[in-house]
């Protein structure tokens, strides 16, 4: 909203107590957001509820937030201009990844509980299975329902881009024909910083970074469940001598419980994704400087002693590149010299 425009107003005014519940198991069919509007329905949508704020005060609405007992996340609901036209708006957001990874099928396992390498080559599904992510995506369904424009003003970062492209294979279905769905790049939360990003930097979703955070998503599931279940498997095997000093985990899930029965805390070693980059940043710096040591001149200091008692013999130095083997080259023959001049002396 531009300056001496008009103040945004609330519009949504649907019952927010009464109704089912997200407790009660079932999804509803999407409700219609914007009913009574005959002006362009624009949907904006954050990563996480403090930015959804941020962004409807720097659209002009000052007032509450709404939030259906179905929802996951709250919303404002107001009218205020985009790009110069008057628009019936809906910010809201997500809470981070909206999908997760599974493997098809479940984890193909050896016979000892290992990974088999089909895990390498295995479908790997993305989609909403819990029932947080079924409530997420059944709230951005009704809110994108028959909307004009899709803002996703998500982090300025690779994870930011993938979650908004979850959001849009969410919510494009539900969106009218000739929708239009834009990208907000932003880097901070105040009101004149937000507007400009609205007029200034809005594009298309960046494929490439969508498919750079899938691979390593990938990378990450497959590489972290087949060393997790290849240490569990080692656990497994010498359980009697382990078992007092590995890291424990609790059963959450009834699902997972069903599966361990009698076991509360059950031992484990976890691989985690983190250390998919942390693993990469080990190998870079190794190659790194092997590359480096290639490419540098490197010499070794030999000095040659000779004595009655002990006959003759070399020292080597470490590898070192020309100036630290010149400069040590020099602090030998200081050294020597030094030697030489206490020599004469003692011999007068």
């Amino acid at each position: 909203q531009g300056r001496g425009s008009a103040p945004a107003t609330p519009i949504f005014r649907m019952n927010i107590t009464g109704g089912q519940s997200r407790q009660q198991g079932a999804l509803s069919a999407p409700q219609d957001m914007w009913a009574g509007t005959r002006l362009q329905r624009v949907l904006l949508i954050g990563e996480k509820p403090g930015v959804a704020q941020a962004w409807a005060k720097a659209l002009g609405y000052t007032g509450r937030s709404c939030r259906l007992s179905t929802f996951v996340t709250p919303f404002f609901s107001f009218d205020a201009d985009f790009q110069g036209e008057g628009a019936r708006w809906i910010v809201s957001s997500t809470v981070g990844h909206v999908t997760e990874a599974r493997m098809s099928g479940g984890i193909p396992k050896t016979t000892n509980g290992a990974a088999s390498l089909e895990i390498f080559s295995k479908e790997i599904v993305c989609d909403c299975f819990r029932s947080d992510q079924k409530w997420m995506k059944a709230q951005l369904e009704s809110m994108a329902s028959r909307a004009d424009v899709l803002i996703l003003a998500l982090d300025a970062d690779l994870e930011g881009e993938f979650i908004a492209q979850e959001v849009v294979n969410i919510a494009r279905p539900h969106m009218a024909v000739d929708a239009v769905v834009l990208r907000c790049i932003f880097t901070s939360l105040g009101p004149n910083h937000l507007r400009k990003a609205l007029s200034q930097h809005l594009r298309s979703i960046d494929e490439q970074k969508v498919a750079a955070v899938e691979v390593r998503r990938q990378l990450d599931y497959r590489l972290g469940q087949a060393c997790t279940l290849a240490l569990s498997a080692f656990a497994n095997r010498h359980f009697e001598y382990l078992h007092t000093v590995l890291p424990t985990f609790t059963v959450k899930d009834p699902s997972e419980a069903s599966e361990l029965p009698d076991q509360k805390h059950v031992p484990a070693l976890s691989y985690g994704p983190v250390q998919t980059p942390a693993l990469f940043l080990a190998v870079h710096h190794l190659a790194s400087e092997a590359a480096k040591q290639r490419q540098e001149q490197k010499s070794r200091l030999a000095v040659t002693v000779r004595s009655e008692q002990t006959g003759t013999f070399d020292i080597w130095s470490d590898l070192l590149s020309e100036a630290d083997a010149a400069k040590q080259l020099g602090i030998v023959q200081s050294a020597l010299d030094r030697l030489c001049k206490v020599a004469e002396i003692g011999r007068a």
